[in-house]
């Protein structure tokens, strides 16, 4: 699916897709300019083949050990972070449901019914939570 991201996210990712770029380039390599931003250069050096997500979850279980408090964390509880954050920041069941992949009956049993502005803004206020100023 297709969500907005915010300008600093969109920032973030371009940098990394760049120094993905670079080392790649260091091996006589090319990245795909349609490839995957997170790829898995490893199968595919071209960026066509996705990081799959198990190696995403192994990544953050690495990750939370270096951040005191976090050791319990799973990846799945950012996506309840998420979506609390932006039901509490007042946007609409709807636009909350289809940034994360459910369906608003089933956002709406799980978390309290809310007010909302819409992807983009949704996209900012994260962005804006995530540092992005």
């Amino acid at each position: 699916r297709e969500v907005a991201l915010d300008s600093h996210t969109v920032g973030l990712l371009a940098l990394h897709r760049d120094e993905q770029r670079d080392q790649l380039a260091a091996l006589g390599l090319e990245q795909r300019v349609d490839g995957y931003v997170l790829a898995d250069l490893v199968a595919d050096p071209t960026g066509m083949t996705p990081t799959p997500p198990n190696r995403l979850t192994q990544a953050f279980a690495r990750l939370r050990t270096r951040v005191r408090g976090a050791e319990e964390l799973r990846l799945h509880d950012l996506r309840h972070w998420f979506a609390s954050t932006q039901l509490d920041a007042g946007e609409p069941l709807p636009a909350v449901a289809a940034r994360i992949g459910d369906h608003v009956e089933t956002l709406a049993k799980v978390y309290a019914h809310k007010g909302h502005r819409g992807d983009a803004d949704a996209a900012d206020h994260i962005g804006k939570l995530l540092g992005g100023g």
